[in-house]
């Protein structure tokens, strides 16, 4: 059954491709209904990016300086995992329906760590505790990286195969390569974002340091090498980003803004959220099946977990 599903996540991880010209655009945004999932009993804010502490434990680098909040994506766009990491920026505007609306007159940051399997293309579901469903515009931007550099986490593992977390990329990935057995080899891409070695080249514990070659979404690949199975930071940082400077009205890097509603802690859910039991190893958080809630009010979404 492992086998089955694993192969299930790879074909819809090997058909997705995320446009970022398009979601980059602030001529022409992207647009929908923002909701709220955080503190609510039973969220699942692990993410299903591996970047929790039950896997990769990345949530807090350099990347998510700023963030009013974690974000979980519309299937659509979140495109089989290859939109984690992904940096947005979104306002309301003005219409929608709730008792805490999402303000117009200025610009949130958030960061990409989930999956919204009921939200229609364009939507966004906000990891603060909140209510209503309110109509939002949004662009994707470069992440707040810094000087740091890429991060690398093998999370789990055996003696012919692994997978791999890469973390603290100022955009997204598309692709990562090791060579392994005196050639470059594809990773598999998970709907979890992690990247699996499946023995092509027969055991892989004494390659290190093991070469690699990650590929953002603009094109650019950074070839370099992880020193230990421990992993850790890499020496290197994309440096094409494509997306444009946070709109106007933006508080500034590192500055939260003050008025959105209950501001969610990365990786954590809102304040105060219990947290969520660690998942089993290489079970992506989103694999369980989601149910949809509604509020008798306003209707805003959660994700809970059957």
């Amino acid at each position: 059954m492992l086998r089955v599903a694993t192969t299930l996540a790879l074909a819809t991880a090997a058909a997705a491709a995320l446009d970022w010209a398009t979601v980059t655009s602030q001529s022409s945004m992207q647009t929908g209904e923002a909701t709220f999932y955080g503190h609510q009993e039973g969220q699942d804010a692990a993410g299903a990016c591996s970047y929790s502490e039950n896997f990769a434990n990345t949530n807090s680098l350099p990347w998510s300086t700023g963030i009013s909040t974690t974000i979980a994506l519309n299937d659509a766009q979140f495109e089989a995992g290859l939109a984690c990491g992904m940096c947005i920026m979104y306002q309301g505007t003005g219409e929608g329906i709730g008792t805490t609306p999402l303000a117009g007159d200025r610009w949130y940051r958030g960061f990409v760590n989930n999956r919204c399997p009921e939200c229609a293309k364009g939507d966004i579901d906000m990891n603060i505790a909140g209510d209503g469903r309110w109509k939002a515009r949004w662009y994707a931007v470069p992440c707040n990286v810094g000087t740091s550099k890429l991060n690398y986490k093998i999370v789990t593992s055996s003696p012919y195969w692994f997978s791999m977390v890469v973390s603290n990329h100022a955009v997204p990935i598309t692709g990562v390569q090791v060579k392994l057995g005196g050639a470059w080899r594809a990773l598999k891409h998970t709907t979890n974002n992690q990247w699996a070695y499946y023995s092509e080249a027969g055991p892989w514990q004494s390659s290190f340091p093991l070469p690699v070659r990650v590929t953002s979404v603009t094109g650019e690949t950074i070839e370099e090498a992880i020193t230990s199975a421990a992993g850790g930071d890499g020496t290197k940082q994309f440096k094409e980003t494509g997306g444009g400077a946070p709109g106007a009205g933006y508080p500034g890097k590192g500055v939260p803004p003050e008025n959105l509603p209950n501001k969610g802690s990365v990786g954590a859910g809102a304040a105060g959220a219990a947290p969520k039991a660690a998942a089993p190893a290489g079970a992506s958080s989103a694999a369980a099946k989601p149910v949809q809630v509604q509020s008798a009010a306003a209707g805003n979404r959660r994700l809970l977990l059957a």
